[in-house]
């Protein structure tokens, strides 16, 4: 079975005028589309509440809420929703700073219990994950691909 995918970018502004990207991708797997499922992508880092990061935290904390008001909410129309919390990935974007800013690689490297960064693949893969026939009973869950910085 096919899946059709729809991947959408919103601008959040979080504290200080600082912008952030959040993804949203919609999954309809069915071909009458009476079942579709929502992933949203935020940051793990709002988890651990870091300090001088209160209004980050917040925002993040209110995307995990939504996800899981929505799940209740949607429910009987078959929409189901979840969050994928990433830790430091290695992007492109994020190759560019570190590549600009020597010794804060190995300075995020050793806050991440496993010793990396992320790849995107791995990131990708968890949103297919949530996305599958695999995860169909799983609604209004918060997937943390970062590492194991969310939950060490």
């Amino acid at each position: 079975m096919a899946i059709q995918c729809k991947c959408k970018l919103y601008p959040t502004v979080h504290y200080g005028g600082r912008q952030n990207l959040s993804a949203h991708w919609t999954y309809d797997r069915s071909p009458n589309r009476k079942t579709s499922i929502e992933i949203v992508r935020e940051s793990s880092a709002g988890s651990k509440r870091f300090p001088g990061q209160s209004l980050y935290n917040v925002s993040r904390a209110a995307v995990r809420s939504w996800a899981r008001s929505w799940t209740t909410d949607l429910q009987a129309k078959g929409i189901r929703f979840n969050v994928v919390a990433s830790g430091g990935t290695a992007t492109p974007l994020m190759r560019n700073f570190l590549g600009a800013q020597p010794g804060v690689e190995d300075t995020l490297n050793q806050a991440v219990p496993l010793g990396r960064l992320g790849k995107t693949d791995e990131v990708g893969r968890a949103v297919l994950f949530l996305a599958s026939v695999e995860s169909s009973f799983i609604a209004g869950h918060e997937l943390f691909v970062d590492g194991g910085v969310a939950a060490v």
